[in-house]
């Protein structure tokens, strides 16, 4: 991609990106019931370790064209999948 998706679908193909990436970067199967309900990506029941948090957060950056922010990183919608998708639609659309 390389860049922001402008447009109304920009929610659903980023989810559509980051399911693909989870699945085939870090053999993550999350359904859309798991992203609803908010759980999280990494920590004591997060299916990520720390490292490789970091590097999803690399790939998003690179992905997307974007720079997550140390208030980014403090903000608790973080560590989700919908979070983290709110997050990039934003940073996408200044």
């Amino acid at each position: 991609m390389g860049a922001c998706v402008k447009g109304a679908s920009i929610q659903e193909k980023i989810r559509q990106d980051m399911f693909d990436l989870l699945s085939m970067q870090f053999g993550i199967l999350l359904d859309k019931f798991q992203a609803k309900n908010k759980s999280h990506l990494w920590g004591i029941d997060g299916p990520l370790s720390p490292i490789e948090m970091v590097y999803l957060v690399h790939i998003l950056e690179d992905k997307y064209s974007i720079c997550f922010s140390e208030m980014d990183f403090e903000d608790p919608c973080f560590y989700t999948v919908d979070g983290l998708i709110h997050i990039i639609e934003q940073k996408c659309n200044l």
